[in-house]
């Protein structure tokens, strides 16, 4: 649900205009990167929220894509604290409402970060730093390693990734989706959208804030096989969707761990489709969101569990016979205590990375 987040500072932050602005403005990965977020806009004036208000490489990119844009900017202090929960937020939203997508948005991944030290970017900053204790390197090494076997590898067969557009237009829907992600996937943030108008259809492809192909007027029945083809890819079923579908498949490419976030919407003319590719810090970001989902489902769990271990005790004293269920629990609770101590003891080695 769209709303208010109560925030540190000043600033009034109502989701139900940032949340758009992210989706039509500035993407998810620009605003995580360099920490901004669109407040509002009145007409072509945007007001835009910093961490660093000094942070010139941030200034410098908004600027450039904003202006490009036609956009005035009017820049507003916030704080690191607010930046983060607000995009955390915006992230469970994107799991549960269609997105307004209005134009491929422009965004980057640089290889370096930018130069703000704020607590916030460390947090979720790729810099690594040597350990002091080699057994924790090996450790840490070993399970990202562990990690790597069981996320399934990513194979294309490109054959036309230095082809012109004609040659794309001329392909086969199963071989023009194997080139089309292949492209997506070559670095960078990219993102593929399949937007069907009133007669015909269109799929633009955006990588590192820069627009870089459009196939359009394609006719209904083509651009549906296209569609369709990256839902096999996906496993999905082809019967079109009745209302927003989102899947995520996480996948290694090229040694490179990455997270595809697909989302099926019915549109007005019909099916349409936007797929993400997240990897780096915002690929960490975001996994660190579904880890505090899932701690505080699991929390939640261990004190039903505890709520029921008190009723059997109060009933024991009065009918002191053992379920045969007891011991079988006991032993998962020593299994659960083993599991618990291992990742406290994982995510220890890895903030020393």
């Amino acid at each position: 649900m769209l709303a208010k987040i109560e925030t540190h500072g000043v600033v009034d932050m109502d989701t139900k205009q940032i949340f758009p602005l992210i989706d039509a403005i500035l993407p998810f990965e620009v605003c995580l990167h360099y920490q901004v977020l669109p407040l509002s806009l009145n007409q072509k004036h945007l007001c835009l929220g910093m961490v660093d208000l000094e942070d010139q490489s941030a200034l410098d990119y908004v600027n450039r894509i904003l202006s490009y844009q036609g956009y005035a900017i009017d820049f507003q202090p916030i704080s690191p604290e607010d930046q983060q929960n607000i995009l955390s937020a915006y992230l469970c939203h994107t799991q549960q409402t269609p997105a307004e997508i209005e134009t491929i948005a422009s965004d980057r991944s640089p290889s370096k970060p930018a130069k703000s030290q704020t607590k916030s970017r460390s947090k979720i900053s790729s810099a690594s730093s040597d350990s002091s204790e080699s057994s924790q390197q090996a450790e840490s090494q070993e399970s990202k390693s562990h990690l790597a076997s069981t996320v399934p590898v990513l194979k294309l067969h490109a054959k036309h990734l230095s082809s012109s557009l004609d040659i794309l237009g001329s392909l086969s829907p199963e071989d023009l989706i194997q080139e089309l992600l292949a492209r997506v996937l070559l670095g960078g943030i990219g993102r593929l959208y399949f937007e069907r108008q009133a007669a015909l259809g269109r799929i633009l492809w955006s990588q590192d804030g820069v627009l870089k192909s459009i196939l359009d007027n394609i006719d209904p029945p083509r651009y549906q096989w296209i569609l369709n083809e990256l839902k096999r890819f996906a496993g999905v079923a082809l019967a079109p969707v009745e209302q927003l579908k989102q899947l995520e498949l996480e996948r290694t490419y090229r040694g490179q761990h990455l997270l595809l976030r697909l989302r099926l919407v019915p549109g007005e003319y019909g099916e349409e489709a936007n797929l993400q590719v997240l990897r780096g810090a915002a690929l960490r970001f975001y996994q660190q969101q579904q880890l505090s989902v899932l701690s505080q489902d699991a929390l939640t769990l261990a004190q039903q569990l505890q709520k029921k271990l008190s009723e059997i005790n109060d009933r024991v004293i009065f009918a002191p016979v053992l379920s045969e269920n007891l011991p079988l629990l006991n032993q998962l609770l020593k299994i659960l205590t083993q599991q618990t101590e291992s990742i406290i003891e994982l995510n220890g080695h890895s903030d020393g990375d």
